[in-house]
This record gives structure tokens, C-alpha cells and sequence, in this order.
């Protein structure tokens, strides 16, 4: 053999064993790629998971959060109706009782509160209360009633109270007491 056909052979064996080398070299990096691939994807489905249970507990709390704002709304839209209601009823008893107490029988109708209190308070001393409208008529009621009532002890306090027609009755030590008003009446059905 010649030396250009010993160069030929010794050129194209070395050309095999670069190809050969070359395609390992290719095959390592192809493999090395798919790993970091791997890898990397692993990696990224993990983030995004991570991402997405970060933002499902975010929308979790922050619906807790519309909820409980909703609910406080909603009941403070029910306590400012019931407050409305309770007004609103409050004004028709009071109503209802300046014109029971304009009318002809509230004298009457004073004595039967009178009566009634004393009666419930069952004391022997007793120490009505009244408002300033009022005060007159009670003292007549109160000296009719020591008639009828010899043993007790009928009083009318001196000081006003923020009534509206009706008395309240108290034991002359102040440990009991009857509230007996019209207002207090006409709220029972």
C-alpha cells in the first residue's frame, strides 16, 4: 500500500472515530438536554401548582372576606329595620295614649292604673310617681284610695317622672316597683 491510500485509510478511519465520538458527544448532549428538560418542567409544574393553591387560598379568604362583610351589611340593614319598626310603634302607643289621656274617661282609667299597681306592688307604704300633668288627678285618686284602704300608705312623690299617662308605684324603701302606664297597656295584644 501506498502512503496516500495509508492516508486515505489512517484519514478515514480517523473521520469514523470523529463521527463516532461526534455521535456520542450528540447522543450525551441529547440526553443531558432531555434531562434538564425534565427537570425543568418538573420543576415548572411544581411552581405553577404552587401558583395556583396560592391563588385558590387568596380567592378562598377573600370570598370569607365578602362574605362576612355581606353578612354584617345584611344585619345591619335588619337591626336599622327593626329600629325603624320599633319607632315606628313606639310613636302609635304614644300616640294612642295622648288620645286616651284627652278623653273624658282618663281619670277613670288613671284610677284603674292606680289601683292595679297598688294591688300588684302589695305593700303597705307606697310612693306614687307621676308626670306634672298628672300630679293633681293622682293626689285625688291617692286621697279617695286611703279612704278605701285605710291601712296603707299612699304618697305622691313631689318629683316628676318622664312618663306618659300612668303611674309608677314603688314600696316606700325602693326595693320594688310597678310600672303602670298606658304606653305599657297597649303594647299587650
Amino acid at each position: 500500500m501506498n502512503i496516500q491510500e495509508k492516508i486515505r485509510a489512517m484519514v478515514k478511519h480517523i473521520q469514523a472515530k470523529s463521527d463516532e465520538e461526534l455521535e456520542k458527544i450528540n447522543a450525551d448532549a441529547r440526553k443531558r438536554s432531555d434531562e434538564i428538560r425534565e427537570k425543568y418542567k418538573s420543576t415548572a409544574e411544581q411552581r405553577y401548582a404552587e401558583i395556583v393553591a396560592e391563588a385558590k387560598k387568596e380567592a378562598k379568604q377573600i370570598t370569607r372576606k365578602q362574605s362576612a362583610r355581606s353578612e354584617l351589611e345584611a344585619g345591619k340593614l335588619v337591626m336599622e329595620a327593626r329600629a325603624k319598626i320599633l319607632e315606628s310603634a313606639i310613636d302609635e302607643v304614644r300616640k294612642k295614649a295622648e288620645a286616651v289621656i284627652t278623653t273624658e274617661n282618663y281619670p277613670s282609667v288613671l284610677k284603674r292604673l292606680v289601683r292595679e299597681a297598688l294591688e300588684t306592688l302589695d305593700e303597705k307604704s307606697v310612693v306614687l310617681k307621676t308626670n306634672t300633668e298628672d300630679r293633681e288627678t293622682v293626689k285625688g285618686i291617692a286621697a279617695k284610695l286611703k279612704k278605701e284602704m285605710p291601712n296603707a300608705k299612699i304618697i305622691v312623690a313631689k318629683e316628676n317622672t318622664e312618663i306618659k299617662g300612668g303611674i309608677i308605684a314603688e314600696s316606700n324603701d325602693g326595693r320594688a316597683a310597678v310600672v303602670n302606664t298606658i304606653a305599657k297597656k297597649r303594647r299587650k295584644p
